[in-house]
């Protein structure tokens, strides 16, 4: 057989695309070296979906419009795996995520004496500012990936899990990847494995991150069934504190300021070998959070990040038939589906609907 499109790498962006294409009746093989979902990728732990960033870029902030409306459209038919917890921003007055908050028009600016009200059991900083995003909403990760690779199966996409990519090559018009079990032939060729695509281009500026998040013991005010809101915390000091409602008296929370460099997705070790996995939530929760208990699990992930922090979305050089989507870091699973649509389009030979030139590899030879 030879596919409309061949997926290497099916975590966050490769899952979506699989979903998204054999939906849209295209002959699909999605490949991955382990079986997704996994913590091989960016796609473990919870992920609010696409939210106000701080000074975006025009391209990125069309990227998040499209993805909040397929999630939106994803939500109607699978209501029970998006978590409409609303999400609550605080930081210093001058930070600009909570300056891009602020101009949502349905966000809420909350005075210390009406958070207290509505929340006693969070106490912020002093010198914090709070703004509610009542249309917040998150989602579990690994449970989204599984869900869209589950359907991508039931809408005729074929599967190769556990079976690592050797090469792509272009041969007589054809895409051929080469896998140890084997090699498969397409018109199209999306590479979004980062893990890959450090192997053929060393040269590009992509590194691999290593991010924890822990579970710690928490009562029922945490929860969202008393409608706890996920928490988006920034200090003064430049620390980053993400938490979400509790599930099964456990609250995950994660320091998003605290990722560490890894040599390769390899080399990831599990959440507890680094001594601060456990701890690093502790004075965060200690001053902000205080009825928060001690740590009971954790995970560790591994993502794929630019140096500029930026994605990837570009032919691949000399071979016009390959896409590659990647680097995009946490960003990957909620902007999962509008990289989809784009990988979708070029497999049906269609220009995307996207300026993708902030996105290209030329940025990387300057």
């Amino acid at each position: 057989m030879v596919y409309d499109l061949i997926i290497v790498g099916s975590g966050s962006v490769g899952a979506a695309t699989g979903y998204y294409t054999s939906r849209a009746g295209l002959k699909v093989l999605m490949i991955d070296a382990r079986h997704p979902p996994h913590s091989f990728g960016g796609h473990s732990g919870l992920r609010r979906l696409p939210f106000p960033s701080a000074q975006p870029s025009p391209a990125r902030q069309a990227l998040a419009a499209r993805s909040q409306q397929l999630w939106q459209e994803f939500a109607a038919s699978q209501p029970s795996l998006i978590q409409h917890s609303g999400v609550l921003y605080a930081a210093p007055p001058d930070d600009a995520l909570l300056v891009a908050v602020r101009q949502k028009s349905d966000s809420e600016a909350l005075t210390q004496s009406v958070l207290q009200a509505r929340w006693p059991q969070i106490s912020l900083p002093a010198d914090s500012e709070a703004v509610f995003d009542p249309q917040g909403s998150f989602v579990d990760a690994q449970q989204i990936v599984g869900e869209w690779v589950r359907l991508a199966c039931e809408q005729g996409a074929g599967q190769l899990f556990n079976c690592p990519v050797i090469s792509i090559q272009s041969h007589e018009g054809e895409q051929w990847v080469e896998t140890v079990d084997g090699v498969y032939r397409g018109h199209k060729v999306l590479l979004s494995s980062g893990s890959l695509l450090n192997q053929l281009m060393p040269e590009l500026p992509i590194n691999a991150i290593r991010q924890v998040t822990g579970w710690f013991q928490a009562d029922g005010r945490y929860s969202g069934h008393n409608q706890f809101p996920a928490l988006q915390l920034r200090l003064s000091d430049g620390s980053q504190y993400s938490a979400f409602p509790s599930q099964a008296d456990a609250l995950p929370v994660s320091r998003e300021d605290s990722a560490q460099s890894l040599s390769s997705a390899d080399t990831l070790l599990p959440f507890g070998s680094v001594a601060s996995d456990g701890s690093q939530c502790f004075g965060f929760l200690r001053e902000t959070l205080s009825g928060v208990g001690g740590c009971l699990r954790g995970t560790a992930e591994c993502y794929q990040q630019t140096a500029d922090g930026e994605w990837i979305i570009d032919i691949a050089p000399q071979n016009a038939d390959c896409l590659i989507i990647s680097g995009g870091g946490r960003d990957s699973l909620p902007l999962a589906p509008a990289l989809a649509d784009i990988a979708c389009q070029f497999a049906q030979h269609q220009v995307p609907d996207y300026d993708l030139e902030p996105f290209s590899l030329h940025r990387f030879s300057h």
